[in-house]
């Protein structure tokens, strides 16, 4: 995400697209993007080869439970993944957002503590 924010003007090119809001389930096409939003054509500065890969919609999470209280002590003292970890494992598999939504008055301070870990798009 934060690539098409850099490039003005950029192509997907080929890619295998699902966009299920607009009908499109799995057609083979080109995507344009200016300006950080979908266009329907543009002359892009940089080219994205998609041939073979899925293109979609960033996907959101809006029930998880990556940064409630006990699962930090957990992988404090286990060495679990750590928060940073999982933003980016999120991140690579094309979340663009992730909803905790476990905040007990006790915790509530420490959660969003842990979400400032996770990378921002």
């Amino acid at each position: 995400m934060l690539f098409i924010l850099i490039i003005m003007k950029l192509q997907i090119r080929n890619g295998t697209v699902y966009d299920p809001a607009n009908g499109i389930e799995g057609e083979q096409m080109d995507i344009f993007v200016a300006d950080g939003r979908i266009v329907d054509e543009t002359k892009p500065e940089e080219l994205i080869d998609a041939r073979a890969k899925t293109v979609m919609p960033g996907g959101i999470d809006v029930h998880s439970h990556v940064a409630i209280y006990g699962l930090n002590l957990t992988r404090l003292a286990f060495r679990f993944t750590t928060l940073s970890e999982m933003g980016l494992d999120y991140a690579r598999i094309g979340y663009t957002h992730v909803n905790e939504p476990v905040c007990a008055s006790r915790t509530q301070r420490h959660s969003p503590c842990g979400h400032i870990r996770i990378p921002c798009s």
